[in-house]
């Protein structure tokens, strides 16, 4: 198989991105991927405090293994799914933008993109185009097929807003994570508070799109303000992103084309995950294009499978 990997941004820079940092172990155990480990990791996840809106109460979560993992230096973590890549053989090609898809008959058989180092525009044929490139969706908002949803609801974007935090006292239960839902802190939506160390945190903001919501920066600050956890703390980043928070999409297949991570809508609604469910995804995509590719049909038909296998599993 020839693959090749388009990136918008320079080698360097892939796997720096707006995120939570959080994944279970359960994606790694159930896909064979790597866990990871050394400086990759920021902090052993083993349990959760899940609070209702009000606030109140808490429901505390410890030894259900669903909720072990680690939040993760996402960089560092991506840079190291790159390097496996090209250790087995992918060809990439940073600083590409693409702007356009290639159609034979309806079909997708590639897309056209702009190397941004250079000015120079190219076009790349292939058996099969997999569209990974998050919530914008490049590919997948330029193919003209019924199979394929290009409007998607805005209350089912989440706008967030997240910072990393040094806090002014080392956290009780360094290895435990927060998840707030609904309320005041985030309507239609979900607030965290995940721990990068002993003493850092990554925290944040997730509120549904639509009006009348309130920005979600501006919703944070306010969190951040009246939780006591915050008390005197240093923020050393902070950015803003949107997530996905529904079903995957209809069909994650149309002819010549697969859709996988946030382009698929492939994200954990009730908390905003979206790496683990990614990577169960990619791995069953890669599989069915390999064998449509072997079959000669990568129509929609010959690459349907990805649909079955990722609902059945964790899509449902």
């Amino acid at each position: 198989m020839r693959v090749v990997l388009l990136d918008r941004k320079p080698r360097d820079l892939v796997g720096q991105k707006v995120c939570g940092d959080e994944i279970s172990r359960s994606h790694f155990d159930d896909t064979g991927v790597e866990p990871p480990s050394g400086d990759e990791v920021s902090s052993v996840v083993s349990g959760a405090d899940v609070y209702p809106p009000g606030l109140k109460n808490v429901l505390r979560v410890r030894g259900w293994e669903e909720f072990d993992g680690w939040t993760v230096n996402r960089h560092l973590f991506g840079q190291r799914l790159l390097s496996g890549a090209l250790h087995t053989g992918a060809e990439f090609r940073d600083h590409s933008h693409v702007s356009a898809v290639v159609t034979e008959d309806g079909t997708v058989a590639g897309v056209e993109y702009t190397d941004t180092a250079t000015g120079e525009r190219r076009t790349l044929r292939a058996r099969v185009v997999i569209d990974a490139s998050g919530l914008a969706a490049v590919v997948r908002n330029r193919v003209d097929s019924p199979l394929v949803e290009k409007d998607i609801d805005k209350e089912d974007i989440a706008l967030c807003y997240r910072e990393i935090v040094r806090l002014r006292v080392p956290l009780a239960e360094p290895e435990v994570a927060k998840v707030f839902l609904g309320g005041r802190v985030a309507p239609s939506g979900y607030a965290w508070v995940f721990p990068k160390g002993p003493q850092t945190v990554n925290t944040g903001v997730g509120v549904a799109g639509g009006s009348g919501r309130g920005s979600p920066k501006s919703r944070f600050i306010e969190f951040r303000e009246s939780y006591p956890l915050f008390y005197g703390c240093e923020v050393l980043e902070g950015r803003g992103g949107a997530v996905p928070v529904r079903r995957p999409l209809m069909s994650l297949v149309a002819d010549g084309v697969m859709f996988v991570g946030d382009a698929a809508l492939q994200v954990n609604p009730i908390h905003g995950g979206g790496i683990g469910p990614g990577m169960r995804a990619a791995i069953v995509a890669a599989e069915v294009a390999k064998l449509g590719v072997a079959r000669h049909n990568t129509m929609a038909s010959g690459l349907w499978e990805y649909n079955v296998r990722f609902m059945r599993g964790f899509g449902a």
